[in-house]
């Protein structure tokens, strides 16, 4: 089971406070995220403040506001400053991943840079469209233009992939 999945048995506030205060733009962070659409995925890149928010974000998800851990951040440590990769799995076409495959996708988007995404692709109900946290592998076959590498996962993933997305909430949340 590979532990940068694995949620807290409770969100340490505390901690992710103290390391939210001493961040600045730049550094580079794993985070832990949970989101009803998208489950438990993971996020490693490096931190840039928001211009219109002013908060921290990674990936584009924010991560907190006014210096407290987002509601769905599980967790985040701080990573040494070497480049953001994905895990070691064989590299696999946008087009061949289905829904619940555990894959390792990396992204470049300004100007959050380049980053990681580890977890369970999730598929729209009608399979037109893969995303993992939040972030489109492919639509309608066609492999997103900001999707570098896709590795699919050679780790074993501890919850149960989320299901296909028959709605979209009332904000847009699909990026890329």
């Amino acid at each position: 089971m590979d532990s940068e999945l694995q949620p807290p048995a409770r969100r340490d506030v505390k901690a992710m406070t103290e390391t939210l205060v001493s961040l600045a733009e730049k550094d580079r962070v794993s985070a832990l995220l949970r989101d009803d659409l998208y489950g438990v995925f993971s996020v490693r890149g490096s931190v840039v403040r928001s211009a219109t928010l002013g908060s921290f974000m990674v990936g584009s998800w924010l991560i907190e506001s006014k210096m407290k851990p987002d509601k769905d951040l599980l967790r985040l440590t701080v990573l040494a400053e070497e480049p953001i990769e994905a895990t070691d799995g064989p590299i696999v076409q946008a087009t061949e991943v289905r829904h619940g495959d555990l894959v390792d996708a990396t992204f470049s988007q300004g100007p959050h840079g380049t980053f990681s995404v580890r977890g369970h692709v999730v598929e729209t109900n009608d399979g037109s469209m893969a995303l993992v946290g939040r972030w489109i592998i492919a639509y309608r076959h066609t492999a997103n233009h900001r999707l570098l590498e896709l590795r699919r996962s050679a780790v074993s993933y501890p919850t149960q992939p989320p299901a296909k997305i028959t709605r979209w909430r009332d904000s847009p949340e699909a990026s890329g």
